[in-house]
């Protein structure tokens, strides 16, 4: 699937204009820069995955970390427990980005697909693995 950029979420990654093609994969990862639709305005999104299934993630004085069985639940002012079929995803401009700190997890349905590739303007031709 190709689709034009229209949000600042991800700059320095990816501009506000720019043209991608994201495909469909079986496993998404850590790091993968993905596009889902948006359940509350149906519109197509650009973030990372931040955090997988099945893991706890925790706000510490306002910056998100992965809980690991050693720490103490206790420390965090907020615990994200995530679902077998649920991701956390996070914009990298923090100031532009409406993400799941905001809108919560999403789903495994609700993704279109993995960035694969930044084509246009031809001067920003990137492949992302």
């Amino acid at each position: 699937m190709t689709l034009k950029i229209n949000q600042k979420s991800m700059e320095p990654i990816v501009f506000d204009g720019q043209h991608v093609l994201v495909t469909r994969k079986k496993k998404y990862n850590k790091g993968d820069i993905i596009v889902f639709s948006d359940k509350f305005d149906g519109l197509y999104k650009i973030k990372y995955i931040f955090g997988i299934p099945n893991e706890t993630l925790g706000f510490k004085e306002k910056t998100l970390n992965l809980i690991s069985d050693d720490d103490d639940c206790l420390l965090y002012q907020k615990i994200i427990n995530l679902k077998d079929n649920e991701f956390y995803v996070l914009g990298y401009n923090d100031l532009m980005s409406t993400d799941s700190r905001h809108f919560g997890p999403i789903s495994t349905e609700q993704i279109v697909g993995k960035l694969i590739l930044r084509y246009y303007p031809l001067n920003s031709f990137k492949v992302f693995k």
